[in-house]
């Protein structure tokens, strides 16, 4: 059975437009330039992503308590072997010599009273 208003049926009453037939057409050439080759001196380098350390490093630890009023360098600054670092407060240790002073005279009088008896 068919409609009434199929498309056969119209298109035999009404004449349809002749669609434009989907043929491929190639696009033109791209255009291409020429140049001459030229020698350059040129520096060869690489990147690379990656951590680097240096081949020296001290860890700084305290052999002696006290207190230090003074550094002499800046985190991260480059230092020479013996450079001086910190001052360490010196009363502590000057108190500790002078301990040992009185320790010493005291042994040595102690030896000179025990060998003249």
């Amino acid at each position: 059975m068919s409609h009434p208003f199929s498309l056969r049926r119209l298109s035999q009453h009404w004449p349809l437009p002749a669609l434009p037939k989907n043929e491929f057409v190639a696009p033109p050439p791209p255009e291409v330039g020429l140049e001459s080759p030229q020698i350059e001196t040129t520096t060869v380098y690489s990147e690379y992503a990656g951590r680097t350390s240096g081949s020296a490093r001290v860890e700084i630890r305290a052999r002696v308590k006290g207190f230090l009023p003074a550094s002499h360098f800046d985190a991260g600054q480059y230092v020479k072997e013996g450079q001086l670092l910190f001052t360490i407060e010196p009363e502590q240790f000057e108190a500790a010599v002078e301990t040992a002073k009185g320790n010493l005279a005291k042994a040595e009088a102690d030896l000179e009273i025990t060998t003249t008896s």
